[in-house]
């Protein structure tokens, strides 16, 4: 990173004092809104210097558009002061990175870290601001997060020079207007001669410090006569270039074209000062260059035109001296400027160089914003024969949302690797420059691995190379890539990689449907993860708890089923007893049971008769046969289904059954409906015509009611495997489950759930409420009997609880919305989605978790699929909120 960017002015220029400066200085945020000239910030930094201040300085660039840029900028600009600075949030970007989980809470770090650290007698100046805002969040996230997390007497001012929509979230003590930062005085006398000019001469004085500054420097480099040419120019720029074409006339092309090579760059370095670049630097001296402490100096931006047009012909350098220029950016590591400049060149091989030097460590440093765009420069051919560059472009795809790109990058970078290792080895150098070397480590030597050893470097790669090789599908490789992230983490001492690995093996072994083994390795990085606002703790310790909580369930679940099925058990032998004593007082009545298919006896005594039915059934609907009971074997006994049969029933999904903890199996489509139905209606026990219609609708009653019959024989068979006890009964007319069945169904429990869940949120009671809502959707396994032939009595249930799971998704999204977790909020958008393409509320929610994350392109994106998918499906276009959300995303308005 090119060190002058953030060093301050030299204070004690006259012509630069004024009164904005000196309000900003005492403290609160102020933004300055300038025109380029306007204001010579020398008169801040002489303000802050008056009063004791020391700055934190920032002038920003085009490549602190990327949000991991201007943290690492803001990071070595506070160094300058407390060396050492924001290891753990640097550690923290490039373990967790904010194109994937967000910026928001990496912003919310740094400004916790600067409110706890930085010292009482600083401030903070973000110059340059329109270069940033309103390119990208950086500004906002600075704006949302950094400067209200200061101190109210700190000093804080942003300066621009056009209008900064990002500001927009600070509450400013002060934002002078155009007529304020005008000097209503110049303490300047205008030279004589002037004529009819005079009066447009004062104007310009008055309205711009940097003419103020070139009327200083005229009269000691001018003469009379050429001072008053210059004043006799229309505008500031005229002014400018007439002063700058004046001035480089008496220098030779040697030190024009010095002049030019500096133009290119911005600034000018002290360690670029030998003794003939001293005496060439000496002779194009003037007001277009801004001393900065440290003995550096840039050009102003004012003077960036006017210098490009008083040099003509020498501005435009050849290739080689270009090229030359951006190589010495690159050693010094200054990446930001190096690389924009070769891709300047249309220079592939160079450039294609140069970014695999840098590619992998601006991965592990979170740099993937910018990276990915010096990567969309590439043509594909350059691209797909670099593997260092594939797999960059598969994170970069990765973190765009092109998951289907990021495979397709993955499976190249395989093959292009073994290409590279068949074919014989070249020269990774570049021709002709023997003191670069062609080795990977540019960008880490001076840049982010040189702040972290390269073992810290490489296991954030393998860390990056995890998440990737995840969303192939292949959780094996991605468990190998973590564990060896997390080992070399554990090596080099790098705390929050190490946490961040554990992390990230957690959610591996979720999504292979392990949680146990996942909560270990949350534990573990919860007691891995340094303490303090940059360490990332908050989003460790939530997915610890939610870990814990399914752990817990699934231990109460088994816990319960085992103590019913002891209960059971203990119940089924004290009614054996029971009935034993009982024996010689009472008969052994039968359940009544429907006759078989072809049983016309049976039938007849149905219909009427016998009142007791045939073969000496009652119609009490008592069956005990004290025999069997006082008789039963052992064996008998553990698979039998005592007195009160404890069923489980799971209808939201595929259905499922299991009776005293036996699973059901072995049934065809129509006894695991007909079960489904009579658990369903067990409330209100429906006569069997209505079963039969329900069924069997339009079809002959005779075959209906036989069709019924082998239907709820073939299910008694199926049942009689787990217990021996009635489960389906039929009396008076009503085919229902036996009153001393225990049914448990997850579609009751999961009502439950949604009842409390509605009765919290309408209370405020929101932390139990998403406890409750979070219950409501775990136990939604799928669509109500999903994968069961359909009737259409399922048809109105199924699309009930639908609805309501729907609903559950929607005020859990809501509610964590409500509560910044926005991740967990995207989530539950895409299932919702999932359902209901349609739902443009949901794509709305969704667009703005993104924008809160930093991640606004994906938020644009995200627009776009909700305009294609309405076009399709409903061919209406997105609402007026939807526009006007896309539309503020867009412009990057805080939302």
């Amino acid at each position: 990173m090119l060190a002058g960017k953030m060093l301050e002015p030299v204070a004690g220029q006259a012509v630069a004092t004024h009164s904005v400066f000196t309000e900003a200085a005492r403290g609160g945020v102020t933004v300055l809104v300038a025109a380029p000239g306007s204001l010579l910030t020398e008169g801040l930094a002489t303000a802050l210097t008056e009063v004791g201040r020391r700055p934190v300085w920032l002038r920003l660039g085009v490549e602190d558009r990327d949000p991991a840029t201007l943290l690492m900028t803001m990071v070595a600009a506070v160094r300058r002061q407390l060396p050492g600075f924001g290891a753990a949030l640097l550690a923290r970007s490039g373990a967790w990175p904010g194109s994937i989980f967000g910026w928001d809470g990496l912003y919310q770090a740094l400004g916790a870290a600067l409110a706890d650290q930085l010292p009482s007698d600083a401030a903070l100046v973000l110059e340059n601001a329109d270069r940033v805002d309103p390119h990208g969040p950086s500004l906002e996230l600075a704006c949302r997060h950094v400067l209200p997390a200061l101190p109210a007497a700190t000093p804080r001012v942003v300066i621009g020079h056009a209008t900064l929509p990002g500001v927009g979230v600070l509450k400013a003590d002060r934002v002078p207007t155009a007529a304020q930062l005008e000097a209503p005085d110049p303490a300047v006398a205008l030279p004589a001669g002037l004529g009819r000019w005079r009066w447009r001469a004062a104007t310009l004085l008055r309205r711009s410090a940097a003419v103020r500054a070139v009327l200083a420097f005229a009269r000691s480099s001018l003469t009379d006569s050429e001072i008053v040419r210059v004043f006799r120019a229309s505008s500031l720029p005229e002014v400018l270039t007439a002063v700058a074409q004046t001035a480089l006339s008496r220098v030779d092309a040697g030190s024009r074209r010095a002049l030019a090579r500096i133009l290119r760059v911005g600034y000018a370095a002290v360690d670029d000062h030998d003794h003939e670049h001293d005496r060439v630097y000496g002779k194009i001296q003037g007001p277009w260059f801004q001393p900065l402490v440290g003995g550096w100096s840039r050009i102003r931006t004012v003077w960036q035109a006017p210098l490009a047009a008083a040099l003509a012909g020498d501005v435009h350098l050849d290739r080689d001296t270009e090229r030359g220029i951006a190589l010495g950016l690159l050693r010094r590591g200054a990446v930001e400027r190096a690389i924009p400049l070769l891709a300047g060149l249309d220079d592939q091989p160079t450039l294609v160089w140069a970014l695999r030097q840098v590619a992998d460590d601006m991965i592990a440093s979170g740099q993937w914003g910018t990276l990915g765009r010096w990567l969309d420069g590439l043509s594909a051919d350059a691209l797909e024969a670099e593997p260092v560059l594939l797999d960059a472009a598969a994170h970069v795809a990765f973190s765009r949302g092109r998951t289907d790109l990021a495979r397709c990058w993955l499976d190249m970078t395989a093959t292009a690797g073994q290409r590279r290792q068949d074919a014989p080895r070249r020269q990774e150098g570049i021709p002709g420059l023997p003191g670069l070397p062609g080795a990977s480590g540019q960008h880490g030597r001076h840049g982010h691995r040189g702040e972290h050893g390269p073992p810290e470097a490489a296991s954030r790669r393998l860390l990056a190379a995890s998440r990737l090789t995840a969303i192939t599908g292949d959780l094996a490789g991605a468990t190998s890539r973590a564990e060896q992230a997390e080992a070399l983490a554990r090596v080099s001492g790098d705390a929050t990689v190490e946490a961040a690995a554990a992390w990230h093996l957690g959610g591996l072994h979720v999504l292979g449907g392990d949680p146990e083994t996942a909560a270990g390795f949350f534990q573990a990085a919860v007691k891995a993860v340094p303490t303090g606002p940059a360490s990332g703790s908050p989003m460790v310790a939530e997915a610890d708890r939610l870990v814990r909580r399914v752990v817990d369930l699934r231990r109460d679940r088994r816990e319960h089923a085992a103590a019913a099925a002891e209960l059971a058990r203990s119940e089924e032998a004290t009614m054996a007893l029971l009935r034993a004593h009982l024996s010689t007082a009472f008969s052994a009545p039968r359940f009544a049971e429907e006759p078989g298919p072809a049983a016309g006896a049976a039938a007849a005594g149905e219909a009427g008769g016998d009142p007791a039915g045939a073969g000496g059934r009652t119609a009490t609907g008592l069956s005990v046969d004290l025999s069997v009971v006082t008789q039963r074997r052992p064996a008998d006994a553990a698979m039998d289904g005592c007195a009160r049969p404890e069923m489980v029933v799971h209808v939201l999904g595929p259905l499922s059954v299991a009776v005293n903890g036996r699973p059901v199996a072995g049934w065809g489509s129509r006894q695991r409906a007909l079960l489904a139905y009579l658990v369903l209606h067990r409330a209100d026990t429906p006569v069997r015509e209505v079963v039969m219609e329900a069924f069997w609708p339009g079809v002959d009653p005779a075959a209906a009611r036989n069709s019924l019959q082998v239907a709820v024989s073939g299910l008694r068979r199926v049942l009689r495997e787990t217990t021996r006890g009635p489960v389906v009964v039929f009396e008076r007319g009503i085919y229902r489950l036996a009153p001393d069945v225990a049914v448990s169904v997850d579609a009751d429990v999961f009502e439950h759930h949604v009842r409390a869940g509605r009765r919290l949120t309408d209370l405020g009671r929101h932390d139990d409420a998403v406890a409750e809502w979070e219950a409501a959707v775990a136990l939604y396994r799928g669509d109500f009997l999903a994968g069961t032939r359909t009737d259409d009595w399922m048809v109105l249930p199924r699309e009930q609880f639908r609805l309501t799971h729907l609903e559950a998704l929607d005020q859990l999204s809501s509610l964590y919305f409500g509560t910044r977790r926005y991740a967990m909020c995207a989530l539950l958008c895409r299932q919702i989605l999932d359902r209901d393409p349609c739902r443009e509320d949901a794509h709305r929610r969704l667009m703005r978790c993104h924008s809160r994350q930093g991640q606004p392109h994906l938020a644009l994106l995200q627009f776009r699929t909700c305009a294609e998918v309405l076009a399709r499906e409903l061919r209406v276009a997105p609402g007026p909120a939807t526009i006007r959300l896309q539309e503020k995303i867009r412009r990057h308005e805080p939302i």
